[in-house]
């Protein structure tokens, strides 16, 4: 039956704790790369209404340019992990679904519209992709 492993000794599992901390890892990944973008514009700037963008820098945004993202599937990956059920799974792969092809149209527009966005900057992935 689907949760019969869930059970306290599944708290000391190995797969548990692996998941819970790369559930937590990708939780303040999203939150800290969400702090940046928060506060690329002046408190002043964003009360003109004015279309202000900048290129983020700091943080995850040292390697990707959705470090938002990434610590998203991160999340789900860990959650996935942690409940080691089709759940989780289909959880991370909905997420998945969405979050990567909006990973690329995001890079994407930051080239576009930054003659000098960072060259070596991964879409979601460090050193890889």
């Amino acid at each position: 039956n689907y949760g019969d492993h869930l059970t306290n000794s599944w708290l000391s599992d190995p797969r548990f704790i692996i998941g819970i901390i790369m559930y937590y890892a990708g939780f303040f990944l999203n939150i800290h790369s969400d702090y940046i973008i928060r506060n690329l514009r002046s408190k002043e700037e964003i009360k003109s209404g004015d279309k202000i963008y900048r290129i983020p820098f700091g943080g995850g945004f040292k390697f990707v340019s959705n470090p938002s993202y990434l610590g998203e599937l991160l999340a789900f990956s860990g959650f996935a992990i942690a409940t080691w059920g089709p759940g989780g799974i289909f959880v991370l792969l909905i997420s998945a679904a969405n979050l990567i092809p909006r990973s690329f149209a995001t890079h994407r527009w930051y080239k576009e519209k930054f003659e000098n966005y960072p060259k070596n900057r991964k879409v979601l992935i460090p050193f890889l992709i």
